[in-house]
């Protein structure tokens, strides 16, 4: 243990680190007056000063989980059901900044900063990806019947996406600055497509998409560092494809037998994979319920990792 933050009194759904690590932000509910209350406390502390800074948001979390990044190392956004909002750290406290207008319908679940770009990616439970270009106010939605772009007027333009639920979120790492032409946001969901998105590109199609049969669906996306490689994992496996060669599947692991094996009370463990590249994008962690996997060149992975 390095250091501790007091001052939260229920359960931490959501952490994140600003940019340069001098904050970290914590998301709960707000149990001040008691378990019935519905709304969320937002709570920052800093590793370097004593004192924390916390906010009070009119969100069930119950009803809607947040999530949150940091575009700044002042500023962040919190992204949750109908709620799309940027917020600032300042020596009195968390005040709010945008309030982006949304549908009562519209029901977001993820959230990504790209520094590279300064666009804002969110995902919701429809299947819609929706990429913010925070710095101009104006808006790209990629949604299910339409991707969508927002100016202060609401006006908005559409592309197709996800049929269901978003799950997982990320853009493509980089090496060095992106083009004026290109930028690439790639998206996983529970309809089991991976698709490649060029947010720079006026098309209406992804740049390309990757479906795996069903039943399976995409539990969780990670890209090596590199950004030249998209793993994926379903409840069962870990699919491993090259970015300019998605065609088939570059690498396959699957755990050995008796890997979800009955639990104590005769059940079979049902959580959510989890799954990451190192940092040198030669091995992968995969995740399930309480076992863990390291997956690497030596491991009985077929076509190699």
């Amino acid at each position: 243990r390095v250091q501790g933050f007091d001052g939260l009194d229920s359960p931490i759904t959501n952490l994140c680190w600003s940019p340069n690590n001098n904050y970290l932000l914590a998301i709960s509910p707000d149990v001040s007056n008691g378990p019935e209350n519905t709304s969320t406390l937002i709570h920052v502390s800093s590793p370097s000063t004593p004192n924390s800074i916390s906010h009070v948001l009119e969100h069930d979390l119950r009803a809607d989980s947040l999530d949150a990044t940091w575009i700044s190392e002042t500023e962040f956004v919190l992204c949750g059901g109908n709620l799309l909002a940027s917020f600032r750290c300042t020596e009195h406290g968390i005040v709010t900044g945008k309030e982006f207008t949304t549908g009562k319908d519209e029901r977001f679940s993820l959230v990504e900063f790209d520094c590279r770009s300064k666009l804002i990616a969110t995902a919701s439970d429809k299947g819609t990806v929706d990429v913010i270009e925070f710095m101009s106010e104006q808006v790209a939605v990629f949604g299910t019947d339409s991707s969508q772009i927002w100016d202060e007027s609401g006006k908005r333009r559409t592309l197709p996406a996800h049929d269901g639920p978003i799950t997982s979120l990320k853009w493509q790492p980089l090496q060095s600055e992106p083009t004026e032409d290109e930028r690439l946001l790639v998206t996983g969901g529970e309809d089991g497509a991976i698709m490649v998105w060029n947010v720079r590109d006026t098309d209406t199609k992804p740049k390309f998409a990757i479906t795996m049969p069903p039943p399976l669906a995409v539990n969780s996306l990670s890209l090596s560092p590199d950004g030249q490689f998209i793993a994926v994992a379903t409840h069962d496996r870990v699919l491993v494809w090259q970015m300019d060669d998605h065609v088939l599947p570059k690498a396959t692991w699957e755990p050995q037998p008796g890997w979800q094996s009955p639990n104590a009370n005769g059940d079979t463990e049902d959580g959510i994979p989890c799954l990451d590249w190192d940092v040198e994008g030669n091995r992968l962690v995969y995740g399930l319920d309480n076992r863990v996997s390291d997956i690497g060149r030596t491991s009985s992975v077929t076509g190699g990792c």
